[in-house]
């Protein structure tokens, strides 16, 4: 994450996805992500993306 904007380098793909949704637990969990700034960061660049929005506000989770 320190070195690239998605798992698989420059480019959204599936694999960021599926990570954004897994990555979501750690809320539930109660798994601090604080000592991980690039995942914190990575989790925001995701989340606004237009698509995340929407399919989120779908499901009823914003």
């Amino acid at each position: 994450m320190a070195k690239n904007a998605y798992l698989m380098g420059d480019t959204f793909t599936c694999p960021d996805a599926y990570c954004f949704t897994v990555m979501r637990w750690s809320k539930p969990t109660k798994i601090d992500l604080a000592p991980y700034p690039h995942l914190q960061a990575y989790m925001t660049k995701i989340e606004a993306r237009p698509a995340v929005q929407a399919a989120m506000k779908g499901e009823g989770l914003i």
